[in-house]
């Protein structure tokens, strides 16, 4: 008895071209093996068989994504939602495509109407916590971040980009006037977080170290750059920072290697440009 799945679908095809559920999971089996041309050719023939297939529409919106036609697969959510108002899947995919297209607002309203169905869904709560990035959206963010933690508390992504929030701290009043809101401890805490469940982040070892670097603890910053340098050799600020390290322990030739280094990968480092002058 054939147990290759996409065999026994092709000749359940075969028997019945017009069975567009079979050429749905064969597009599902293709797009998992990562084959996303393969993919797509199924899911359009499932949608031009079958115009009340809402998963069949929300795959095909994705892959077209995936190409950049952004109309064309916004066309194919919106008829996901047309078949299923509460489809997750679609609300969130859709909103990515809002991202892409910059309709941000849109967006934001999308990633609520996922919460509001599913109110564990932590990357509706991630992904509207990065798009409210204005200072007077900064209590919105840090609790859209807190809530994507406190449903997945080992979202990687959440905690660095609140740890990055509370880092920087720009913030605004009622009044709209600038207030300071940073918290290095917690800054600290969530970059932590975020390096024990992904040792592998270059970005949240820089910025760690960053934190490290402006408490003027210089030792345990250097370690914290040295990993992140191995891991992205070509990290122009990781190189930037730690030639100033360099520099304080009086080691020149330490320092102007890697001021080189960080001009090498970023020209335009007008602050190492400066250092080497």
């Amino acid at each position: 008895m054939e147990k290759d799945p996409k065999i026994l679908l092709k000749r359940a095809i075969e028997l019945d071209p017009d069975l567009a559920s079979a050429h749905f999971k064969l597009g599902i089996l293709h797009q998992s093996e990562k084959d996303f041309e393969t993919a797509l050719k199924y899911f359009e023939k499932s949608v031009s068989l079958n115009q009340n297939y809402p998963e069949a529409e929300c795959e095909l919106a994705i892959e077209l994504s995936r190409l950049k036609k952004f109309e064309e697969a916004r066309d194919h959510f919106l008829n996901a939602l047309e078949l299923n108002p509460n489809f997750i899947k679609a609300y969130f995919n859709y909103a990515l495509l809002l991202v892409e297209l910059k309709d941000f607002e849109e967006a934001k309203n999308n990633f609520d109407k996922v919460a509001e169905i599913d109110q564990n869904y932590s990357p509706a709560y991630f992904n509207k916590a990065k798009l409210l990035s204005n200072p007077d959206d900064f209590d919105d963010a840090k609790k859209n971040y807190e809530t994507a933690i406190d449903i997945k508390e080992d979202y990687a992504q959440a905690h660095y980009y609140l740890a990055k929030l509370l880092f920087g701290g720009k913030a605004t009043s009622h009044d709209g006037s600038p207030v300071d809101k940073r918290d290095w401890e917690n800054a600290k805490f969530h970059f932590l977080r975020a390096i024990s469940i992904d040792p592998k982040c270059p970005k949240s070892l820089y910025n760690y170290a960053r934190i490290l670097f402006y408490e003027s603890k210089l030792k345990e910053s250097k370690s914290y750059l040295l990993k992140a340098i191995k891991l992205l050799p070509q990290y122009s600020k990781a190189h930037y920072l730690i030639a100033r390290i360099f520099e304080d322990e009086e080691l020149p030739e330490q320092a102007i290697e890697h001021d080189n280094k960080s001009i090498e990968f970023f020209p335009n480092n007008h602050k190492a440009l400066y250092h080497l002058g």
